[in-house]
């Protein structure tokens, strides 16, 4: 077995197990609300992936020109902080809904 290999195995059997933040808004807010910037960009990736995976097959939102991702990322943080009820609920669904709401798309025959 490698040095390397070996190193590799023993820290990630000493890391503190992390909350999955896609599973509901509670992970998600703990996970995202963290100050350490290595969490920040781990819910940021989520973010950008949730958002580049939907946005070609469903008009999640109409974003305005300049929105981008931390603005995504910090909307749903504000809208799942701000909606405790919801937030048991799966964290995309929970995002989807945030986006939908802040930037909402025109209706159809208005400019």
């Amino acid at each position: 077995m490698s040095p390397l290999l070996l190193i590799g195995m023993t820290l990630a059997l000493q890391a503190e197990p992390k909350p999955s933040l896609t599973r509901s808004g509670n992970e998600f807010l703990t996970s995202c609300s963290s100050t350490d910037p290595t969490q920040r960009v781990v819910c940021s990736a989520y973010v950008i992936g949730l958002w580049e995976g939907a946005s070609p097959f469903y008009k999640v939102a109409c974003l305005p020109t300049g929105v981008n991702y931390e603005q995504l990322l910090d909307v749903g943080i504000q809208v799942i902080r701000d909606n405790p009820r919801a937030r048991h609920q799966p964290t995309k669904v929970l995002l989807f809904a945030a986006w939908m709401k802040t930037f909402p798309c025109p209706k159809a025959g208005t400019k």
